[in-house]
Parts: structure tokens; sequence; C-alpha cells
């Protein structure tokens, strides 16, 4: 195998020079939202266009950002858009809900992601990975051409389904990844009446197709409610004190209607785990166009493993794994960008 340190350069779109027209920007966020930026975005802290009859500024320094989405967080709410193309599909999951309800939710998640539970998950997450490798393997051996993308979608959905769900989601890996294309390529692109902030009660025509997938997942979410309550009642000793239970156990006056338990319940299966496989995909992929550091990274692997080390203190020993999904991450970034809007309530600091 050749393995000499060749360059490699990932494709990208090629920043846009002129400025898109009405027409252009309805066609471009569709098919591919990247393709809209131009050559400053890549060079200056900031920069400020009109979208739409809307001053949009754009920020780009990390210093910005971080002043937008952690210092003075609470001077900013979701952008319209944004939450146009999102609440239909989440509706009061945690990526999209505001105020209170956010609150709530997001308190309950903090229980579930302690440093506690975060250290068990590690093991499992390993022993999933192994599995799914070794099945993997089986198939290359056959031939037949494996499809990445689809493959770290049935791994992370596996690895969901044990560490959060123990097991019990209503549904198995089973065609799985197709119903969450679907579910994201026609629920989850910008459609023409989102750009012109069209009262969300005027159907998308652009999401019709999408509409079974998401009565699918609703339907599985609820089915998994269904058994985990049925199952607290007749076995309460024998219940896992996992994501799911938790949830439920909020349920009441004081804590989480049903509806914002199946959002969130919605928004990990359907969407919390679609952005971790894209960017193992695309670490795979990068990899894959590098064999040189393909092979640093085997024997990096290959030494920590031989340690006998606990998983949870891998990424510290692996520097060039590490660093290769954050290169990764940074040329192909799941979610480009968020899209806060300031807050109409309130003065924006600065």
């Amino acid at each position: 195998m050749d393995i000499r340190p060749e360059p490699f350069e990932p494709p990208a779109p090629i920043p846009r020079t002129v400025p898109p027209s009405r027409l252009d920007i309805i066609k471009v966020m569709f098919r591919n939202p990247l393709e809209l930026w131009g050559a400053p975005s890549y060079s200056l802290p900031y920069i400020q266009v009109k979208f739409f009859g809307r001053l949009t500024t754009i920020a780009n320094h990390p210093g910005l950002i971080r002043h937008v989405l952690v210092d003075n967080a609470a001077n900013y709410a979701m952008q319209p858009i944004r939450q146009l193309v999102l609440r239909p599909i989440l509706r009061d999951g945690l990526l999209t809900a505001e105020g209170q309800v956010w609150k709530r939710s997001r308190k309950a998640m903090a229980q579930v992601f302690t440093p506690r539970h975060a250290r068990g998950f590690a093991g499992k997450m390993f022993r999933i990975s192994e599995g799914f490798a070794e099945r993997y393997d089986a198939a290359a051996r056959t031939g037949e051409p494996v499809n990445i993308a689809v493959g770290m979608t049935e791994l992370t959905y596996e690895i969901l389904a044990d560490t959060l769900f123990s097991g019990e989601i209503a549904t198995g890996t089973e065609g799985f990844a197709d119903r969450v294309d679907s579910l994201l390529h026609n629920m989850g692109r910008i459609d023409p009446l989102d750009l012109l902030q069209a009262p969300a009660w005027i159907p998308r025509i652009t999401r019709i197709p999408g509409k079974r997938a998401l009565s699918a997942f609703r339907k599985i979410v609820s089915d998994t409610m269904d058994a985990r309550r049925a199952r607290m009642t007749t076995e309460p000793e024998g219940v896992p004190d996992d994501f799911l239970t938790l949830l439920l156990r909020l349920e009441g006056p004081e804590g989480l209607t049903r509806d914002e338990i199946e959002d969130n319940i919605l928004t990990f299966i359907g969407a919390g785990h679609e952005t971790t496989a894209r960017a193992l995909a695309w670490t795979l992929y990068c990899v894959s166009e590098s064999p040189h550091f393909r092979l640093l990274m085997e024997e990096e692997i290959d030494h920590v493993m031989a340690e006998g080390r606990d998983p949870v203190d891998w990424l510290e020993a692996m520097p060039h794994v590490r660093a290769a999904f954050e290169e990764a991450l940074r040329l192909y970034p799941p979610a480009p960008l968020d899209q806060p809007g300031a807050h109409p309530r309130r003065p924006v600091d600065g």
C-alpha cells in the first residue's frame, strides 16, 4: 500500500464573488445553504447583509460567537427562519424550545449527562462499536460496497438506543438510516415560504413527502413511552435509571408535559445522533484519503488498546485520532451555523 504523505485537498464550494439574487437565494438555500457564503465570510470577523429586506449580522470571529451564544445569550432568541424549519419536526424539544419550557427541559437533561453517567457510557459505546466493526468487516469481505454515511447513522443509533434508552426504543436498526434521511431531507430543508417568513400554518409543499416519516417517528416515540410506563408500573424496581425513565418521572404540573417529553425523546432519536453520525462519516472519508495519517491513527489505537485503559480515557491518549476528528469537524461541520436573533424584550448588549 502506498502511504506516502501526498497532500489531500478536501472538496468544498468555491466562495461566491457576486451577491446572489433573491431567486438564487431560494434555490441555493434549498440545495446547499453553504453555497451562499461569499469570500468576505471567510476573512472578516463579521459581515452584515440585507436578507429579504432584513438586516442580518453574521458573526465569524470566535469571540463574537461566544458573545452571542454564551456571554449574552439571554439577549437573543431563536431566529424565526430556523424555528419555521425545525419546530414542525421537534416542536418543544431541547433544540427548539425557548423560555421556561427550555429551562425545564435543560434541567432534566443535566441530570442524565453528569460526569458519573457520562463515564459509564464509554464502555457501552466501545462494546457496541466493536460489534458493529465486526459486522462491517464481514460485509466488506463479501466484496459488496458499503455506504459509510448509512453505517455511521446505524452505529450512532445503536449507541443512543443502548446508552440513553437501555435498548428499549420501539424499533430496530433495519431501515432506520433511510427513515432519518427521509425525515431530514424533506422536513429539515428551508422552504421558500420560510424565507418569506410566512405563517407556520401555511403548508410547505416541499415538506409534504416527509410527513409520513415524521408520523412514523412520532409513533416510535409514543410506543417507546407507553412500553416504559407499563414497565414502571409492573416492575418499578427493575426499571433502568436512564434518560427515558428520568423524563417520564418528570411528567406532571411541576415538570414536563407528556407532549414536551415526547418532543425531547424525538429530538434525541431523530436528530440528536444525526450530527455525530455525519461527523464520523466525514472523518472516515478524510482519513481514507490520507493513508499516511490513517497509519499513524491505527498504530496509536493499537498501542492504547494494548495498554488496557478504560475507554473513557482513550481520547486524551489518542492525539492523532482526536486531531483527525476535530479537523473533519472544521472542514465539514454537521451544524455549520446557528441563527439567534435579537430578543425583542431586551436591549442587545454590545
